[in-house]
């Protein structure tokens, strides 16, 4: 008897453990929350002083953790004086730490364009690059797109004497001294020499 009493009371213990464990809420920890800002690393070859790029060509950017493409409209413009490029952002299947934004529209020929991708894209966790409560700090670079340069003319570039460092003449023009030159444009900011060393490249900002 006594042995049957100590199952029962074996059983009923068993089913109210059982009961309370079912109860009691799940006390194991929740995942950690990832909380580090993206950053940046570099655009493809074409995107950054590049030249002679197609009129269809993407812009290829890398960044050391998955972004979220949907943050990219209204962080990042493709434009020249000509006005912006429209287009989609996507990520391709082999490296989901790159975005690409593919235009859908023809860029103009033989023009500088001026990427900027803003501090206020994210990450897949919802990270910006940039703290919105800091001033932005954009991503820039810039290339030149295929075309006759000779038709849409090309850019400026201005030399300073360097005996007389007031005076400037502007390239082309070597023989001819620009005595206001100087007050209706600056200097060219950005200058570099193709591989080939057979051309000189020039934005004007």
């Amino acid at each position: 008897m006594r042995r049957k009493i100590f199952y029962l009371i074996w059983g009923v213990w068993a089913v109210f453990l059982w009961l309370l464990g079912g109860c009691l809420p799940d006390r194991m920890p929740p995942a950690p929350v990832e909380i580090e800002r993206p950053k940046f690393v570099h655009f493809g070859s074409n995107d950054s002083t590049g030249w002679n790029v197609p009129l269809d060509d993407p812009v290829i950017m890398f960044f050391n953790e998955e972004m979220d493409v949907h943050s990219f409209p209204g962080n990042f413009q493709l434009e020249s004086v000509s006005g912006a490029i429209k287009g989609k952002f996507t990520k391709p299947d082999t490296n989901k730490k790159v975005v690409i934004f593919t235009p859908t529209e023809l860029m103009h020929p033989a023009e500088v364009y001026h990427i900027t991708i803003h501090g206020g894209v994210k990450d897949i966790h919802g990270n910006s690059m940039i703290s919105p409560i800091k001033e932005d700090q954009p991503v820039t670079a810039w290339f030149f797109t295929t075309g006759e340069y000779a038709k849409n003319g090309f850019p400026h570039v201005v030399v300073t004497d360097k005996v007389a460092g007031d005076r400037l003449y502007l390239v082309g023009q070597f023989n001819k001294y620009l005595s206001q030159y100087d007050q209706v444009l600056q200097q060219s900011s950005r200058m570099r020499f193709t591989p080939s060393g057979d051309k000189l490249l020039v934005t004007n900002k």
